[in-house]
């Protein structure tokens, strides 16, 4: 009796065992599935590094052999390599072998980056739209730096929209396949009071030391001084630019919060804490230039909106409301 009873036990045993094991196989089994089905773009996952305090999203590729920090921004046109970092007489322009998800090889510009406090190890390059618009992406930050999605892919519009996402549907500024005269930038519509323009999101502008700064060319400046839009100045601030570091003032707008807006004039999202600086031509081109009203938001903003998707291939982008 007692060995068979201690059979009877060793089985009991096992069973109980086996029971355990299944439990806990068929949890990571459901929580996997749990995981797959959270995902609406599809691709794979990077790290995404930011300085301290800042929110100008970096990765770790490797373009003609080296392996380092590059920018992702969506402010710039072309991509760059570090020209210290990359010497040897290189040409302004050249294609070299690089591993951003689905490119096996680019063609990179030479640039002079500034120095980044509080980034752990030196910039490499710079990926700009003519890469990103061909990508969909999925900015997501946490407290030290998050994780972004890429993909040669479009996400799910559906599946975005079921999880609370808003589309803000960017004809005639950012596309996989970019036509017209405007820059292929991605932008959020945001509204001042009677005021409304097209922003561009531009991940280069960091924006650590006055969050939420929003650059501002002469066209809307006057529009807004025209609909009589209180501007308060607030200090200045020294950012710096391809020819160098500028000296800008800083206005506030007291009591009048920013709305963000999809294309048709839905508001998705306010901002309460935000720093208007007016932008004066210079020979770096971009807003500055353009005779409409236009706008730059600084990355601070996509950590505010977190999780972004920026969808090159849809000519979306999507924030959660």
């Amino acid at each position: 009796m007692g060995a068979e009873g201690g059979e009877v036990r060793s089985v009991r045993k096992f069973a109980l065992l086996f029971a355990l094991v299944a439990v806990a196989w068929a949890g990571a089994f459901l929580s996997a599935q749990l995981f797959r089905s959270s995902i609406v773009c599809p691709g794979d996952s990077m790290a995404m590094r930011v300085a301290s305090g800042g929110s100008s999203p970096y990765v770790t590729l490797t373009a003609d052999g080296r392996r380092g920090n590059f920018l992702l921004d969506w402010g710039s046109t072309t991509s760059s390599l570090s020209a210290a970092a990359f010497p040897d007489g290189a040409p302004t322009s050249r294609r070299v072998a690089f591993d951003l998800p689905s490119f096996a090889q680019g063609q990179f510009q030479s640039a002079q980056y500034p120095a980044i406090a509080g980034l752990s190890g030196e910039q490499l390059g710079l990926v700009g739209t003519d890469f990103l618009s061909q990508m969909s992406a999925t900015l997501s930050y946490d407290a030290g730096g998050g994780h972004v999605r890429l993909s040669a892919q479009p996400c799910d519009a559906g599946r975005l929209t079921e999880r609370g996402y808003v589309p803000v549907d960017q004809t005639g500024y950012f596309s996989a396949r970019p036509a017209g005269e405007r820059a292929n930038v991605p932008v959020l519509f945001v509204a001042l009071g009677s005021v409304t323009v097209a922003a561009q999101i531009d991940s280069g502008y960091e924006d650590r030391l006055w969050r939420h700064s929003i650059d501002i060319n002469e066209t809307l400046h006057r529009r807004l001084v025209e609909a009589g839009i209180r501007l308060e100045p607030a200090g200045a601030t020294s950012v710096a630019t391809c020819t160098g570091s500028e000296k800008r003032s800083e206005l506030r707008v007291p009591g009048l919060p920013l709305a963000i807006q999809d294309d048709k004039g839905r508001i998705i999202r306010r901002i309460t804490d935000y720093h208007l600086i007016p932008k004066a031509p210079n020979a770096c081109g971009g807003i500055a230039d353009t005779k409409e009203p236009a706008a730059q938001l600084g990355a601070s903003f996509l950590r505010t909106l977190s999780p972004v998707v920026i969808d090159g291939k849809a000519g979306r982008v999507w924030i959660r409301e």
